[in-house]
């Protein structure tokens, strides 16, 4: 095989981190105090895909496409994110803002409050809403993945190692239903 191999040094005091691209990977670890050597037993890791990377800064409609209906700022009713009838206005265009790490800061193009998780929870179901100004969050960034059906998924920055992403509460399709977060099963 023709693999490409990664030969990591670093010391206790300053630790380090690693970007992977997505693949299949196996490592082991070598420990030493210059005087004798102890290897870990191998071990085997998937990185996952990668978020994409669509543009600095552009405007678009968040559609769900499970029922080809766009995700709605209610901005009189608390400035929570529902799913709605596409009608072409303002409080369905969003604005997105790549920041260096990747993510994405979405504002709404009606009122320029940024998406973002209701008190930061990460429960299932927990609100999405697009209630104060950019402070820089955690909660309020989100990567965009391509899922396999030409889509993107959008997950939340906050808690990506527990994969939390909007949907639909209930899945239930319904003009008004709350957009949420779930993990992504399967």
């Amino acid at each position: 095989h023709n693999v490409p191999a990664y030969h990591i040094e670093w010391n206790t005091e300053s630790g380090f981190s690693i970007l992977l691209p997505p693949g299949d990977y196996e490592a082991y670890v070598v420990a030493s105090d210059y005087y004798k050597y102890k290897s870990s037993e191998n071990i085997k890791f998937t990185v996952p895909h990668a978020p994409v990377n669509l543009g600095d800064d552009f405007y678009g409609v968040i559609i769900n496409d499970s029922c080809w209906k766009p995700i709605t700022l209610d901005y009189e009713n608390g400035d929570y994110v529902k799913i709605g009838v596409e009608s072409g206005s303002a409080d369905q265009v969003w604005r997105f803002q790549r920041q260096d790490d990747g993510a994405y800061v979405i504002s709404s193009a009606q009122t320029g409050k940024i998406l973002e998780l209701e008190s930061g929870n990460h429960v299932e179901n927990n609100p999405v809403s697009a209630p104060s100004d950019f402070w820089d969050g955690a909660y309020q960034k989100w990567y965009i993945y391509e899922n396999d059906n030409g889509g993107y998924l959008i997950e939340s920055y906050h808690y990506t190692s527990e994969g939390w992403y909007l949907t639909l509460k209930g899945n239930d399709s319904t003009d008004g239903t709350a957009i949420t977060t779930c993990k992504l099963t399967g």
